[in-house]
């Protein structure tokens, strides 16, 4: 909706966003904000171009007789993204298999840091905004917020490594 760039607080947390640097591979690099007409109209978050699918769709694609060991290894690269991101205390509040990315079937890419939480600051949506319900721990979902932290976004990938493994949420 058009609209929405229309709002100061949206308007913001989209320059907060693209903001959120990291120097790792498996976290999509953010080149910057871009603001036509300032205070109206369209508003873009520049990144890096991913070429690839999302690894629930990638998963698919893989033959049985290697996709849990594919699959674990990737896993593994989300949680080396995350590492980076909780080492700069930043909770990423919504790993969930449409947020990693991957690309040439080999380079994992965690995405979308839109309600990203760091030293009590929520850059995305709102404060009230808990990621996505079949994929977000406890403490998220009953929006007790103090006990959101790194842990909150293993559980995630934790659900997100069970789907791909089985196949089912």
């Amino acid at each position: 909706d058009p609209s929405h760039a229309e709002h100061p607080a949206i308007r913001a947390r989209a320059k907060q966003e693209s903001c959120l640097i990291f120097e790792n591979p498996n976290i999509i690099r953010m080149l910057g904000y871009c603001e036509p007409i300032p205070g109206r109209g369209p508003i873009f978050i520049i990144s890096e171009l991913v070429n690839g699918s999302n690894i629930d769709e990638f998963a698919k694609t893989l033959p049985l007789n290697v996709r849990t060991e594919v699959i674990l290894r990737m896993i593994c690269s989300v949680l080396d993204g995350l590492e980076c991101l909780h080492a700069k205390r930043v909770w990423h509040r919504d790993i969930k298999p449409s947020n990693i990315m991957v690309e040439n079937g080999a380079q994992v890419k965690i995405m979308d840091l839109g309600i990203a939480r760091t030293d009590g600051r929520t850059f995305g949506t709102s404060d009230r905004a808990f990621g996505t319900f079949a994929y977000a721990p406890p403490e998220q979902i009953n929006r007790t917020e103090g006990e959101v932290n790194h842990l909150s976004d293993i559980y995630s990938t934790g659900i997100t490594c069970y789907e791909l493994l089985t196949g089912q949420k």
